[in-house]
Order: structure tokens, then C-alpha cells, then sequence
């Protein structure tokens, strides 16, 4: 009865009324042709098909068929149940990888620039932390670990800080502490894992925890009141040192000193050697990238050019003479780059991250 139903619908060019009396008959495969034929026809067909997918379980599937509908809303709650379930399951690379899936569909959402870029900073945070715990969970759980203790310490470092003032289901701060306190003994931070110490006296601690921390912090009192040098972060814009644990728990991934924003390789999860910068108004993208790949002009030594640095005697590199001359007083962070600039980068070491609209590349 359905396929004699549709064949009449179909004999009448009424291609819409043919997809309804498939869609109520569960006969996908022909409903799939018809919307391959008539691509009008997809959300038509595939927002059922995606519902009854989700019904009985296969999440998934029922997410690749809401986006091939056109409907990004409806596909935004199947992920966000697949990501939930993932957490309560601690299947947390999982979870990252549907929260990286959301960051990229709420692009997609009918909402004003704003919102969108709120809603997209809120799934891609999440899927940085849930990313960056799994092998803190997994370092805590289990008796080995194929990460060295340097990688444990800035993930865990990493951690602390971007969880600040961010709320994420299934994540502990107590296991993130009490793992950053470990590796910082080993590498002998000891005023970081005093610092943290002192924190964890304010947490709920679990019995089987306590006579470990009891005995980290006897050990630590043992030991001078400072960190190395070398695990300070950098800023790569004033040179300055950063402590390792900003004050008043402070949600900060930046200098103290200028505001710079570290980036953190998501290897190691390192500071990386990098300083963002920004476009005058009036450059467009297109134009920066061939300023940018345009050859750096040789100048004569005794050539004055104004308001440049010469670094050495063969270029002069006016972006490093823009950082040299950071002033503290300015109040912004960002470091905005003319044509003169750009002109004068040399292409290699220049890393452009395209982001998609309402972000600025």
C-alpha cells in the first residue's frame, strides 16, 4: 500500500508527498533516492530519519544525519548527549572529540556573531580540558605512565588554570592538584608544591590520599622555597618570568606583566615560542599574506628608516622592534602590525591560524 501511495504521489510530480509517505513507512533506501534526486527534499527525509535514529540509540548516526538535513540545531543536542555520557562514562578523549564536533556545528547556528562566539569558546574550552585530563586520569588511575614528568607537569599546570571560573562535568581539581604537586616535587618546584599543598588542606581529601599528602608535605618543608628558573613560563613578548600558580586562583594563561596569551603545544603542552599579533584595520587577510610572502627587501646599513630596528646588518626585523619597545602603560595585549611590518616578516616563522566567520583570522 505505501509504495502503490507513492508511486501515484510520484506519477503527480508531488515529490514532497512522496517523501512524507516514505518517511511514514520507514523505507529509507527509497527516500534516500529520492533526495539524492531532488536535493530540495533532504531535510525533509533526513530530520525523520535522524530522530529515528536517535530513538533507538545510535547517536552517532542520528548526528550525521541531522547535519546532512541542515539542521544543526537538532544536531547539537545529539552530540551534547553523546558528549555526556562519554564523561560519565570517563571516556574523556571522547568527550573532547564531540565537544570539538559542537564548537564546529555551533558555526553553523542561526544566532548573532556574539553568541556564536561565546557558545564556541564554551565547546572548545571543554574540549581542550577534557583532552588535557585524560592523561592526568589515566596518570592517577593507572601504575605506569609513558609521559615524561615534564609533560605531566605543564598538563596538569595547564589544567589548574583553565579550569578556573570554566564549569566542567566530571572533571576533579582535586586529582589535577594532586598530581601537579607530584611532578612538581620530582622536578623540584618546591614553592609551587607548597603553594598547592596549602591548597589541598582546603579540600575534601579521600582517606586513601591523606597519609600521601601528609608525607608530600612533610617532604617539601624539607627543601628551600622556590622553583627553577627554568620551569618559569616566558613571555615571548617582554621577556618576562612568570610565577608558576598566579595569585588568588586566578583563571590567567597570560604574562603578568603584558597580557600576552600563552599557547600551549597540545604534545607537551609547553609554552610555544609564539607572539599573536593582529592586522591594522585596513589590511585585509589576503593582502597580509602577500605582504608576508613577499622577499624581505636588503637594505644598506647606513640606511635610516624610521621607526625601525635594524637587527642585523643584512634585514630589519620591525616586529621584533615593535615587541623591544612594549610599554607597560599602553593597557592592551595585542600587538596590531602595518604593511611595513608585514613586509619586513620573514615567511617562515610566521604561523597564520584561518578562523572561520563571525573570528577575525
Amino acid at each position: 500500500a505505501t509504495h502503490g501511495a507513492a508511486e501515484i504521489f510520484s506519477r503527480l510530480g508531488d515529490d514532497p508527498d512522496v517523501a512524507d509517505v516514505l518517511v511514514d513507512a520507514q523505507a529509507w533506501p527509497e527516500a534516500f533516492e529520492l533526495a539524492e534526486r531532488n536535493p530540495k527534499l533532504k531535510a525533509r527525509v533526513y530530520g525523520p530519519y535522524a530522530r529515528w535514529l536517535a530513538e533507538t540509540g545510535r547517536f552517532s548516526e542520528a548526528q550525521k544525519a541531522f547535519q546532512t538535513a541542515g539542521q544543526p540545531e537538532e544536531s547539537i543536542v545529539v552530540l551534547t548527549t553523546l558528549a555526556r555520557n562519554a564523561v560519565c562514562e570517563k571516556r574523556f578523549r571522547d568527550a573532547s572529540y564531540f565537544y570539538w564536533l559542537l564548537a564546529q556545528l555551533s558555526l553553523e547556528l542561526n544566532r548573532n556573531s556574539e553568541e556564536i562566539k561565546m557558545i564556541f569558546t564554551e565547546y572548545s574550552d571543554k574540549a581542550d580540558v577534557y583532552y588535557a585530563y585524560y592523561e592526568v586520569f589515566k596518570y592517577m588511575e593507572e601504575p605506569f605512565t609513558s609521559l615524561m614528568s615534564e609533560a605531566l607537569f605543564n598538563i596538569s599546570r595547564f589544567l589548574l588554570m583553565k579550569i578556573q571560573g570554566l564549569r566542567v562535568d566530571g572533571i576533579s581539581k582535586l586529582t589535577i592538584t594532586y598530581a601537579l604537586v607530584k611532578q612538581a616535587r620530582i622536578l623540584g618546584a618546591n614553592k609551587l608544591a607548597m603553594q598547592l599543598l596549602e591548597r589541598l588542606r582546603a579540600m575534601k581529601i579521600p582517606e586513601h590520599l591523606q597519609a600521601e599528602i601528609e608525607i608530600a608535605t612533610l617532604g617539601a618543608r624539607a627543601y628551600q622555597y622556590r622553583d627553577p628558573e627554568e620551569l618559569l613560563p616566558l613571555c615571548y613578548r617582554c621577556s618576562t618570568f612568570n610565577s608558576l600558580l598566579p595569585a588568588n586562583n586566578a583563571s590567567s594563561n597570560r604574562c603578568v606583566q603584558c597580557g600576552l596569551k600563552f599557547q600551549h603545544s597540545f604534545v607537551m603542552f609547553e609554552t610555544l615560542p609564539l607572539v599573536e599579533f593582529e592586522l591594522d584595520n585596513a589590511i585585509t587577510d589576503e593582502e597580509a599574506e602577500r605582504l608576508i610572502e613577499e622577499p624581505v627587501p636588503i637594505t644598506d646599513d647606513s640606511t635610516v628608516v624610521e621607526d625601525q630596528m635594524t637587527i642585523n646588518s643584512s634585514e630589519g626585523d620591525l616586529f621584533t622592534a615593535r615587541l623591544i619597545k612594549y610599554d607597560d602603560k599602553m593597557g592592551s595585549s595585542t600587538v596590531k602590525v602595518g604593511r611595513s611590518v608585514l613586509k619586513s616578516m620573514e615567511p617562515s616563522s610566521v604561523l597564520i591560524v584561518k578562523w572561520p566567520k563571525p573570528f577575525k583570522t
